[in-house]
């Protein structure tokens, strides 16, 4: 029969290859054993991945062949003695591993570092004498057994070691017996000077034992005594045990209204923490408020309460100078007082700007040469009553001052014509000495709104601009 190992074979077929080589009707190269093992899926007899899964049958029957035919040259077994030997116990019960070399074996159980039990070596022993002789007793010095334990562990040892009887064995065997017979007796005398002790101890205990008795007797009396006196003391026990539980009961239900009285006492405290936490609260809202209408009311006696700056001889030390001090303030910059004006020359309000107549320096404003131009002060939040006024102009001739409470209906505060005070020669013109004080007739009315407007051409000049460098109020702030 002739197997073409580039096909893959079914069992069967392994089956009569097999059966071929254990016949030798045909022995197949090493090669073709390995391609047909890796044909079914067997990589056992792969020399680069040796499988190593020996429950696969395949495996094991392929292995068992090589160990069949370990005399034929196309078969080595030492490639597999390492897979050989991790599953040794698989090949102990097989009939024709015994047929193994020697040689092979004892690198085999060499490599495998197990223990084997005296009954699992004792058939296979068997069989290696049978085959290799007594030459085969050369694997006890490679197999690792277990020592006799027991009667029947020695004889199996005693079977093993007699096999093939030989002087060397037998005399080995003789030794092994003398030193457990030795060791048999060390523990029979041991086990009998044991058995003395126990015995010597044991009539100890009895002799104590009667002892105890005769003070057990003695005891039984003294205790039937304790027993009558217990069971008066029992009895006088139970009605107080009745007692204290009548009162245990009593307590009991005052607890519970304890208990009860004690919830309530808790959620009323909660309630009081509740409304506690909520005064505290309103405290601090009431606090704010408070502290907020003190603040508006410092605002409110800011603005409302009366101030009065009354002329003496200081020109410019008035109204406008008392709200700057007290204020800490620019009122130019603050918008505490708004001017508003009816124009300025040449629009040009970084040199003529109206804010120039707060100031005390040479700055000033000039309006356009228009008949009737004016310059206007808004108090804002406050009201000013006037008694007098100072101007520093220059050539101003006639003029009117006026007050109103909305900035839409004016009163006349004070009206000048052809006031000589500011008059000068032609061409001779010094504005920061053309300063004067007026006083006006006392209304004691207050006004939101002041206004200074020209009502006539300049001294010595043939145009109505209306020039002023500063200003200044002085009567009541309310």
């Amino acid at each position: 029969m002739v197997f073409d190992i580039d096909l893959p074979y079914s069992e069967e077929s392994f089956e009569d290859f097999l059966d071929m080589i254990h016949n030798k009707t045909s022995v197949p190269s090493a090669g073709d054993v390995c391609d047909i093992c890796n044909s079914l899926s067997c990589g056992f007899l792969c020399c680069e991945s040796p499988c190593q899964q020996f429950d696969d049958d395949s495996c094991e029957r392929v292995l068992s062949v090589l160990i069949r035919n370990q005399k034929n040259d196309h078969f080595d077994l030492s490639l597999y003695e390492s897979s050989v030997s991790k599953k040794i116990e698989k090949f102990l019960s097989k009939e024709n591993f015994c047929s193994v070399s020697l040689p092979s074996l004892c690198r085999i159980f060499g490599a495998c570092n197990q223990t084997f039990s005296l009954s699992s070596l004792k058939p296979f022993f068997i069989g290696c004498t049978k085959r290799h002789g007594i030459g085969a007793k050369i694997l006890l010095h490679c197999i690792q057994y277990k020592k006799p334990s027991d009667l029947s562990d020695l004889d199996q040892f005693l079977q093993i070691m007699t096999i093939e009887d030989s002087s060397g064995i037998s005399d080995n065997t003789n030794h092994f017996l003398s030193s457990f017979q030795r060791e048999f007796e060390s523990l029979r005398i041991e086990n009998q000077r044991n058995m003395e002790s126990n015995q010597k101890t044991v009539n100890e205990l009895n002799n104590r034992i009667q002892e105890h008795k005769s003070e057990i007797l003695s005891s039984k009396t003294a205790i039937n005594e304790l027993n009558k006196e217990i069971q008066k003391r029992d009895s006088i026990i139970s009605e107080k045990s009745r007692d204290i539980l009548e009162k245990e009961k009593v307590l009991n239900q005052n607890k519970c209204v304890i208990n009860e009285k004690e919830n309530l006492i808790k959620l009323n405290i909660a309630e009081i923490q509740e409304k506690d936490r909520i005064i505290k609260q309103k405290t601090i809202e009431i606090q704010d408020k408070e502290r907020k209408i003190n603040e508006q009311f410092k605002q409110i006696m800011k603005y409302t309460e009366k101030v009065e700056c009354i002329f003496r001889n200081d020109l410019f030390s008035g109204i406008f100078d008392r709200l700057s001090e007290k204020n800490s303030i620019n009122l130019a910059e603050s918008g505490e007082v708004v001017i508003a004006v009816s124009s300025v020359y040449d629009n040009d309000y970084s040199q003529y700007n109206p804010y120039h107549v707060l100031q005390n320096d040479d700055t000033k404003w000039t309006s356009k040469s228009l008949p009737n131009s004016w310059i206007q002060f808004d108090f804002r939040k406050r009201k000013v009553s006037i008694t007098s006024y100072s101007l520093n102009v220059n050539s101003l001739k006639s003029w009117r001052v006026e007050g109103s409470p909305d900035g839409i209906e004016f009163e006349i505060i004070d009206n000048r014509v052809d006031c000589l005070s500011f008059q000068k020669s032609f061409g001779n013109y010094n504005d920061n000495n053309s300063r004067d004080n007026f006083q006006v007739k006392f209304t004691n009315k207050y006004y939101q709104y002041i206004r200074i407007t020209s009502t006539s051409n300049c001294w010595n000049r043939f145009h109505s601009s209306f020039i002023l460098c500063r200003v200044e109020f002085f009567g009541s702030i309310n």
